[in-house]
């Protein structure tokens, strides 16, 4: 990955930290733009320098240098400064582990916000169920969507299997209480324990809520679009091939930022026939993605295409 030069650094340093009257600044940012190499990237901050001077530049310059000016601003791409500092030879294997933060800035809430935006959604609604569970979640101090939901489906699997509901009632509540009549009972003549009576209606809640709730979440990462650091990485894999990605996000910001630029993917479960492509890029997700959709009847996980859901 090619980096900003040293003048480009000077030229930078000098406009933001002296008040240049517009026509001088205006002056210095053409003459670099004209004379930089064409292959030199260009730091984001040039964006903000013609904002500030940008009205008085209509007002003095030539309608032909404003055009070009602001077809190179329209090209200048983000930089992620760490990824950006990364030097590294092509015969290094290099991992990317990105977290709810690499896709806060596209717009999906980290997962400590995530459940309080989902709760706001859920509320216009209208839904009693919903609004029960949130109110539940609020009294006992629960914040986190992913203790929620593994609890939701934890309950959800013993609730369909009374061996594994009567064994989570023993290890959870019963342990060191005495055996009553009825467990004996049921004991001496080998016959399973009756589990624990559950509300029928309640699985029911809590299916539907599971979908409203996934539904929810899902609504909020559709139209997330890739970010800097999502570009910035697709700027290194350009230049360093042996790149993999492992990520815990939902979303699909950095599967679109990899298949926008024509780059091929592998790891994902719509993939396998890149699977032995040198090109490819290794894409790990490892609490599942948006695009994916688990079929309980074949029990069989789908993917679906990415880029044709966001259109």
């Amino acid at each position: 990955m090619k980096e900003i030069s040293e003048e480009q650094k000077r030229m930078l340093e000098r406009l933001e930290g002296r008040r240049y009257p517009p026509e001088i600044a205006i002056r210095y940012l053409w003459e670099f733009l004209r004379e930089k190499p064409e292959d030199e990237p260009l730091d984001p901050r040039w964006l903000d320098i013609w904002k500030k001077h940008k009205q008085y530049a209509h007002e003095v310059v030539p309608s032909r240098v404003i055009k070009e000016i602001e077809e190179i601003m329209q090209s200048i791409k983000a930089i992620d400064e760490e990824i950006w500092k990364i030097k590294v030879d092509n015969d290094t294997k290099v991992t990317f582990l990105l977290g709810a933060g690499a896709s806060a800035p596209s717009g999906i809430p980290t997962v400590d916000k995530l459940l309080s935006e989902l709760w706001k959604r859920a509320r216009k609604i209208g839904r009693e169920d919903l609004d029960r569970l949130a109110k539940w979640c609020d009294e006992r101090g629960i914040t986190n969507i992913e203790d929620l939901l593994t609890a939701a489906y934890i309950s959800n699997f013993a609730a369909t299997n009374r061996s594994i509901t009567s064994l989570l009632d023993y290890f959870l509540f019963s342990r060191g209480r005495e055996i009553t009549e009825e467990e004996e009972y049921f004991l001496r003549r080998r016959r399973p324990v009756r589990a624990t009576e559950i509300d029928v209606s309640s699985i029911s809640f809590l299916q539907d809520t599971l979908q409203t709730l996934f539904g929810l979440l899902t609504s909020t990462m559709i139209s997330a679009s890739p970010n800097a650091t999502h570009n910035a990485i697709i700027d290194f894999i350009k230049e360093h091939k042996n790149t993999s990605i492992i990520t815990t996000n939902y979303d699909g910001c950095m599967d679109e930022a990899i298949l926008r630029n024509g780059i091929h993917l592998k790891g994902t479960i719509g993939s396998e026939s890149e699977e032995n492509n040198p090109d490819a890029v290794q894409l790990i997700k490892m609490h599942g993605s948006i695009n994916w959709a688990y079929c309980d009847s074949c029990q069989d996980v789908r993917e679906f295409d990415l880029l044709e859901l966001k259109e």
